[in-house]
């Protein structure tokens, strides 16, 4: 039971040791419950009763010093310092908390510089947010990667470039139901691996964010996870 944070922690285990898990959604956004069609008691018990098994998508970020995972995605940028400011908001849950957090960041918008190596492409970029998406939703069920199943095998990889406040705020109404993909200033893509670097001193560039916790600094590597991760659903998905 719990989070997206506490439900890392079993899902790493999980990974490592074969295991069999299964989700409460007591927390304050549940995306990786949402995505397994999880989305209160009534549906945990299903998922006990009706025994379910389904291989769920990860994604595996990589430090050079240690390794995580993530069950809905990991980037940088606006989606880590969202993050961290929804878990300095007390009470809200939900979309209302992450957008509230978004708006908050909005207030000193800001592009930074990385070095991206995807499939063996390197590239220079100015971005808002990079996410490497192994499932939908983020934010309390901000629809981020709509489509991060379409490629099987492969990790869906989101970015923003720089926008005005006011079209920030467009595009994120946008990204809440999914309709953001089309927005000019956004790219999604689907790769092997995907590792990030910062070319940018500031302190938000190089915090690294999966699953609504701090998981490490830049440099990061991320791939889909292939090491079985078994959990229990009430449907087939």
């Amino acid at each position: 039971c719990g989070g997206d944070g506490l439900q890392n922690i079993v899902a790493q285990q999980a990974v490592e040791t074969g295991g069999l898990m299964t989700v409460l959604p007591l927390g304050r956004g549940n995306d990786f419950a949402s995505s397994l069609k999880i989305n209160n008691a009534k549906d945990t018990v299903l998922a006990l009763k009706n025994g379910i098994i389904h291989h769920a998508r990860y994604a595996s970020v990589e430090f050079s010093n240690h390794s995580r995972i993530t069950l809905t995605c990991a980037g940088v940028g606006l989606l880590s310092e969202a993050a961290f400011r929804a878990s300095k908001i007390p009470f809200l849950h939900g979309r209302i908390l992450y957008t509230l957090a978004s708006l908050l960041c909005f207030i000193n918008l800001k592009c930074h510089s990385y070095q991206l190596n995807t499939d063996g492409k390197k590239t220079r970029q100015e971005n808002l947010i990079i996410a490497g998406a192994a499932t939908e939703y983020t934010g309390g069920g901000i629809f981020i990667a709509p489509l991060a199943r379409q490629e099987p095998d492969l990790l869906n990889v989101l970015s923003a470039s720089s926008v005005t406040r006011l079209s920030a705020i467009n595009l994120l109404n946008r990204a809440i139901s999914g309709k953001h993909l089309s927005h000019p200033k956004v790219t999604n893509s689907y790769f092997a691996q995907c590792e990030i670097d910062n070319q940018t001193a500031g302190s938000w560039a190089k915090l690294v964010y999966g699953d609504g916790e701090f998981l490490g600094e830049l440099p990061v590597k991320l791939t889909l996870g292939k090491r079985p991760l078994r959990v229990l659903t009430p449907t087939n998905i």
